[in-house]
């Protein structure tokens, strides 16, 4: 109980003197890394490439014998 008690007081402590830290500790070299631009995302269809194959696998492979049977045996 008193390893405990001892454990609580200096995590308590500790929280309350380093909790209020005013500097960053990550030094950026952009001042405005993170700051939100006006740019608008416009997506590519390269990035659609695999998630679309691996969706599409997962669909044929609820119907296809070999497929499962591939699957099962990987997962094993």
């Amino acid at each position: 109980m008193r390893l405990l008690t001892m454990i609580l007081i200096t995590l308590t402590c500790s929280n309350i003197c380093f909790g209020q830290v005013t500097y960053d500790s990550i030094k950026l070299k952009d001042p405005n890394f993170g700051r939100y631009d006006d740019k608008v995302y416009k997506p590519t269809y390269k990035k659609l490439i695999v998630p679309t194959v691996f969706i599409a696998y997962g669909i044929v492979s609820l119907s296809s014998d070999d497929l499962k049977n591939l699957n099962r045996s990987t997962s094993i």
